[in-house]
C-alpha cells in the first residue's frame, strides 16, 4: 500500500455562444489517496557503458491488471576517449 500525493488537475474548454467565444479553465484539487497494487521494474546495466541501457516500469492494480507500462532504451552510445 502507498499512499500518493495530492495533485492538482486542470482541464480546460471553449463555450461558443452566438458572435462570442468564452473560454472555461477549471482547476480541481485532489486530496492524498491510498494505493493498492504492485511495481515491477527492471533495469539492464552494462559495465562498459556505465549505466543501465534498458528499463522497464510496469504498474498493476490490486485486481493484478496491468494499469501503465514505461519503456526506455538507449538510443546511441559514443565511447569516451
Amino acid at each position: 500500500m502507498a499512499e500518493l500525493e495530492p495533485t492538482q488537475g486542470v482541464v480546460q474548454g471553449v463555450q461558443r455562444d452566438q458572435g462570442s467565444v468564452t473560454m472555461i479553465t477549471k482547476a480541481q484539487n485532489t486530496r492524498a489517496t491510498t494505493a493498492t497494487g504492485r511495481t515491477y521494474k527492471a533495469f539492464w546495466y552494462v559495465p562498459d557503458v556505465k549505466r543501465w541501457v534498458k528499463s522497464v516500469e510496469e504498474y498493476y492494480g490490486d485486481n493484478g491488471v496491468r494499469n501503465e507500462r514505461y519503456t526506455n532504451e538507449l538510443e546511441s552510445f559514443k565511447p569516451a576517449t
